[in-house]
C-alpha cells in the first residue's frame, strides 16, 4: 500500500500550496485515511509478529518509538536550526513569560508529540469563538496566551499524537474483532454526540482532532485485518486485489480531472465522506493483498511519512525566503519535487538506517528493551528541561509583554489563526475581526492596515467572511 501512502502524503502537500491550481484528495480527509491504514498495519503486524513473542508488549512500543520518533527529531532539528538563522523565535529558544511550568508545558509536546492533538482541539475551538466545559477548563487553568499556534512547531504532527494514543491502546484490543467493534460503537457515538452538541463543540475541530471521536477511523481499519485474513486463504484473492487496485485507480484518476476529491462540506461527517471512509476500509484488504509482495510498492510507502513531516518548511522555505510566486504549475512541481528530495534524504539518512535496527528488536532481551527505553526517555526529558530553564533566564519575548488577556477575552498580543480555507480565500481571525486573505497575499499583521490590502475581506463574522467571498 505505499503507492496509496504516498498519493495521501502528496495529497497534503498540494492542499497546503498557497494558491494552489489543483487539487486532489482533501487533506483533512487524507489524514483521516491515513489512520484507518494505520488501524490496519498495527491489527496485522500485533496479530501476526508480535504477539507470538515473548514480552512482546514491550518489543511493540520500543519498535513504534523507533518508527516515529527518529525522523520526527530530524525535520524538529532542521526547523529549530533554520528558526535561529532567520531569528524566529520558537518555545525553544525565548521566554515568553508564561512561567517555568507553563513553557516546559509547551516544550514537553513538542519533544514527546503527545497532546499536541488536544492542543489544536482547544485552540481552533477559541478560533470558532465556541466555549465548552473542555476548553474553558484549559483556558482558566493556563491562560489563553498558552494556546498559540506557532508554540508548536511541526503543526502537522498532531496526528503522530493521535497515533501514538492509538499505539499505546492497540495491544489491547486489536487481538479480538468483539473489542474492535465495543470501541468502534463508542467513538460514533461520541461523533453523534458532538454533531448534537455543535454549538460548543464544532464537528470541524472536535471530530478531527480529538482522539476519543477519530479512534473510529482506526477500528475500521483493524477489522479490515480480519477482511484480510478472509480473503488472504483463497487463491483469487490476489486477482481480485488487483481488479480493485486498477478500479480505484480509475476512479481516483477521474476525480482528480473533476476538481479533487471531497472537498465539499465543514465536516467529515456526511454521507459521502462515510462512503469514502467504508469504501476504503473493504478495499484495504485487497489492495493490500495485490501490493504486500513489491518491493518498490514498499519503498515509495517510506517516503509518505518524512514527507508528511517536512513539505510544511519546503513550501515556507521556497515561497518566503526565496520570492518564488505561487500560484503556478513551475513552483507547484517545485515545492513537490523539494519535498520528495528531502523526505529521500530522511530516509536515506535516518529511517533507513533506524529501520535496520528496529528489526533487532524483535529478537533483543528484556533488558536491552528496558535499558533502551530508559536512556530514550531520560535523553528527553533533559533536553526539555534544560531548553526550559535556559529560557527562563531571557527577557520575556516582545510579542507577549503587551497586556495580558482576560479568562475569555481576545489577548491584543494574539497571532493570526487560519480558521478555514474557502475558496481561494485563507479566512483568519486576528484581534476580533475576521479577514479573507486571497492565496499568496503577503500580510504583515504587525504593521499592514490589512483591510485595505488589494483582495482582501474583512467582516465581523466568520459567517458573515464565507458570505461575502460566495456572493
Amino acid at each position: 500500500m505505499g503507492l496509496l501512502r504516498l498519493f495521501l502524503a502528496l495529497s497534503v502537500v498540494i492542499h497546503h500550496l498557497p494558491q494552489r491550481s489543483f487539487a486532489w484528495l482533501n487533506a483533512g480527509v487524507a489524514v483521516l485515511v491515513f489512520f484507518i491504514i494505520s488501524g490496519f498495519y498495527m491489527a496485522l503486524v500485533i496479530n501476526e509478529r508480535y504477539s507470538k513473542m515473548e514480552f512482546w508488549h514491550w518489543r511493540f512500543y520500543l519498535s513504534r518509538v523507533y518508527r516515529i520518533f527518529p525522523a520526527y527529531y530530524a525535520v524538529l532539528s532542521f526547523a529549530l536550526i533554520w528558526f535561529a538563522i532567520i531569528k524566529s523565535p520558537s518555545v525553544f529558544s525565548e521566554n515568553y513569560d508564561l512561567g517555568f511550568w507553563r513553557q516546559l508545558g509547551l516544550i514537553l509536546p513538542n519533544l514527546f508529540i503527545f497532546g499536541q492533538d488536544m492542543f489544536q482541539a482547544i485552540l481552533m475551538t477559541n478560533a470558532y469563538e465556541k466555549h465548552n466545559i473542555i476548553s474553558d477548563s484549559f483556558f482558566a487553568f493556563l491562560g489563553l496566551g498558552f494556546f498559540q499556534n506557532q508554540f508548536m512547531i511541526i503543526g502537522q504532527a498532531w496526528s503522530l499524537a493521535e497515533e501514538l494514543v492509538f499505539y499505546a491502546l492497540a495491544p489491547f484490543f486489536v487481538l479480538k474483532r468483539s473489542r474492535i467493534l465495543a470501541i468502534l460503537a463508542i467513538s460514533l457515538s461520541i461523533r453523534a454526540l458532538l454533531q448534537a452538541q455543535s454549538n460548543s463543540f464544532p464537528p470541524i475541530v472536535w471530530g478531527y482532532w480529538f482522539f476519543p471521536s477519530t479512534i473510529s477511523f482506526f477500528c475500521l481499519g483493524a477489522l479490515g485485518y480480519f477482511g484480510y485474513k478472509k480473503i488472504s486463504c483463497f487463491n483469487w484473492g490476489k486477482t481480485v486485489g488487483v481488479m480493485v487496485w486498477g478500479t480505484a485507480t480509475i476512479l481516483v484518476i477521474y476525480r482528480l480531472i473533476h476538481g479533487g476529491i471531497l472537498y465539499e462540506g465543514s465536516d467529515c461527517d456526511s454521507v459521502n465522506h462515510w462512503i469514502f471512509f467504508i469504501g476504503v476500509a473493504i478495499c484495504l484488504p485487497f489492495i493490500f493483498l495485490a501490493s504486500k509482495d513489491s518491493y518498490f510498492d514498499r519503498l515509495l510507502g517510506e517516503f509518505s511519512y518524512p514527507l508528511y513531516l517536512v513539505h510544511g518548511f519546503v513550501i515556507g522555505i521556497l515561497f518566503s525566503r526565496f520570492g518564488l510566486k505561487p500560484g503556478s504549475l513551475v513552483f507547484e512541481a517545485l515545492v513537490i519535487l523539494c519535498s520528495v528530495g528531502v523526505s529521500a534524504l530522511i530516509y536515506i539518512c535516518v529511517d533507513y538506517p533506524v529501520d535496520r535496527y528496529r528489526y533487532h528488536i524483535e529478537t533483543a532481551s528484556l533488558f536491552s528493551l528496558l535499558r533502551q527505553t530508559y536512556l530514550m526517555v531520560t535523553m528527553i526529558l533533559v533536553i526539555g528541561f534544560v531548553s526550559n530553564t535556559r529560557t527562563q533566564f531571557l527577557a520575556p519575548h516582545p510579542l507577549l509583554t503587551q497586556e495580558r488577556p482576560s479568562l475569555y477575552g481576545k489577548a491584543k498580543s494574539m497571532p493570526p489563526i487560519l480558521v478555514e480555507v474557502v475558496g481561494k480565500f485563507n479566512i483568519v481571525s486576528f484581534n476580533n475581526l475576521y479577514y479573507a486573505i486571497p492565496h499568496g497575499q503577503g500580510v504583515d499583521w504587525n504593521h499592514d492596515n490589512v483591510s485595505e490590502l488589494h483582495g482582501v475581506l474583512t467582516g465581523s463574522s466568520q459567517n458573515e467572511i464565507i458570505t461575502r467571498i460566495q456572493h
